[in-house]
């Protein structure tokens, strides 16, 4: 389908990379990839279930293009939709990228099982919107204290329960992976991805796919142009033997032809996964944004992705905002969203969704991520318990003294309002960390009169004699 042939330069690539310099351009678009596809869907939230976009804002009288033209793509966000969000909230997958980012955030690198138990301990506040499947993969169970159970659990649960879905909101998930590791070279990029992508959908489709859109998203943070990033992205396609469909997707992409589900090719309607339509239709609308993005407002770019869709508009909102907002930068994002979303209440208090819109530094928000994450709320549950803490759900603010079994304060400073803790466990195995659960406390019966003492000795009788 491709008049010209496309190509990857990989000198190129590597060179862009190694003389890389940190500039505002650069900041600006790194903020705006994130930022860009949270506020984009804080922005959709209004347009759930709405039948038609044009019905919905600008038809009927004049009345309706008055107050079309006060509510207009820079004004303040509407919440509502069928979860009744507030202004300025979002739903489950731009949560799941921020979740992402808190992991990314903790270890200071991409940790598969860290990964996995943010993701673990997230999906039990119960997101808004988060389907079912995704709901049973990321459920590990209640006793599973373990770190590297929960990535375990999480794969057998991914194989059994979701093997034959591909879902559009494991793409936004791969904005923070593309942020932290945008200096690195595709093949490490792509390897990172894969395993993130295999803890909750284990289709060959789905892991492709996600791998096409982590690179687009990198070479756009760089400062690639667009013609670049779509010839490389249809290259890599090509070159790395990936899924047909994906590649076919792609090369719909890159010519901007329109995608029609019905007349899929033949060779490409065998072991089809479910949610294929959709799927498709939305790849097609976040990366059919790159053609138009240099030369589009990228607010027009989310008011085109939404007057596409036709019942959930979030999803591929969210897409569109996260590729142009990488490439234009946060600041020519509306800024009354940026205000609404620093105002808006925070659904979840251990995420945080909206800790990154509150003008923290790095060092600061780094600290206070840390102190919110599940692995502090875990520590305070153990603790509690009277139960030492393993190691690998220590935070680095402390280490493990072996020989007197104790949490000593380690050389580093406390971030601010950060609780100091101490205890001593008197049940301790020699072969692990893990404590032996304390004996049941002795049950102390208080007995008003000597009556009641007398029938708890079974001596009752001669109160009655």
């Amino acid at each position: 389908m491709r008049d010209y042939v496309t190509y990857y330069d990989e000198r190129e690539h590597i060179a862009c990379t190694s003389r890389f310099v940190e500039t505002r351009e650069s900041i600006d678009r790194f903020n705006g990839a994130l930022y860009g596809a949270i506020m984009a869907d804080a922005y959709a939230v209004g347009y759930e279930d709405k039948p038609n976009f044009k019905e919905y804002r600008i038809e009927k009288n004049y009345k309706v293009r008055k107050i079309a033209r006060r509510q207009t793509f820079a004004s303040n966000l509407l919440g509502g939709g069928r979860f009744h969000l507030k202004p300025g909230q979002v739903h489950y997958h731009s949560e799941w990228a921020l979740v992402q980012h808190h992991a990314l955030l903790n270890r200071k690198e991409f940790d598969e099982e860290e990964v996995a138990m943010e993701y673990a301990l997230w999906a039990r506040s119960n997101p808004p919107g988060m389907p079912d499947h995704i709901k049973r993969v990321l459920d590990v169970g209640d006793n599973c204290f373990d770190r590297k159970k929960f990535a375990k659990r999480m794969r057998r649960n991914a194989k059994n329960f979701n093997s034959n879905r591909v879902d559009i909101e494991v793409l936004i998930r791969q904005i923070p992976l593309a942020q932290m590791y945008r200096l690195s070279d595709i093949y490490t990029l792509m390897h990172l991805s894969e395993r993130d992508t295999k803890l909750t959908h284990r289709h060959p489709m789905m892991i492709d796919a996600a791998k096409m859109f982590v690179i687009a998203i990198q070479m756009l943070l760089i400062g690639r142009d667009v013609s670049t990033v779509m010839n490389s992205i249809h290259a890599i396609s090509r070159e790395l033997n990936i899924h047909p469909l994906v590649h076919y997707l792609i090369d719909i992409c890159a010519n901007s032809y329109q995608y029609d589900f019905k007349n899929l090719p033949e060779e490409y309607k065998d072991d089809q996964p479910e949610n294929l339509e959709k799927f498709g239709f939305e790849f097609h609308c976040a990366f059919i944004a790159i053609h138009y993005g240099h030369s589009y407002n990228p607010l027009d770019s989310i008011e085109r992705a939404i007057k596409r869709s036709e019942d959930s508009p979030s999803l591929r909102t969210s897409l569109t905002g996260a590729l142009a907002g990488a490439f234009h930068g946060i600041s020519k994002l509306s800024g009354k969203w940026y205000v609404r979303m620093k105002r808006a209440p925070i659904r979840n208090r251990r995420v945080k969704a909206l800790e990154f819109l509150r003008g923290e530094t790095g060092a600061r928000l780094s600290h206070r991520l840390r102190l919110c994450s599940a692995r502090h709320w875990l520590q305070q549950s153990l603790r509690r318990q009277k139960m030492p803490i393993p190691e690998h759900f220590k935070i680095p603010y402390t280490f493990f003294n072996r020989d007197e079994q104790t949490y000593d304060d380690a050389e580093m400073p406390y971030p601010r309002n950060y609780v100091r803790y101490k205890f001593r466990p008197r049940y301790i195995r020699d072969d692990d960390d893990y404590a032996e659960p304390p004996p049941k406390p002795l049950i102390v019966h208080v007995y008003r009169t000597e009556r009641d003492k007398a029938y708890a000795r079974g001596e009752g009788g001669k109160w009655n004699a």
